[in-house]
């Protein structure tokens, strides 16, 4: 029973982070593609709201900085 648990505690957390992991390889080809500031910005900010859905503190607290500094870079103009 108790090799039941863990086995299935271990595909449960299999699965965690895949989003999170798709998202960030994601903004890294935006990157290095040299995507616009208020792209960067964007795609910062779903990197944070996935962390978040996952519940990992440390990860959102780093992609928080780096979304601030990304949007940051946005001219005012492309706000309005």
């Amino acid at each position: 029973m108790r090799s039941a648990v863990l086995l299935a505690s271990a595909l449960v957390l299999a699965g965690c982070g895949k989003a999170s992991e798709a998202e960030v390889r994601q903004y890294e080809m935006m990157k290095r593609s040299h995507a616009g500031s208020h792209e960067l910005c964007e795609k910062a900010r779903k990197v944070v709201a996935t962390y978040l859905a996952e519940e990992n503190q440390a990860q959102y607290e780093i992609w928080h900085v780096t979304a601030e500094l990304d949007c940051n870079q946005v001219p005012l103009e492309s706000l309005r």
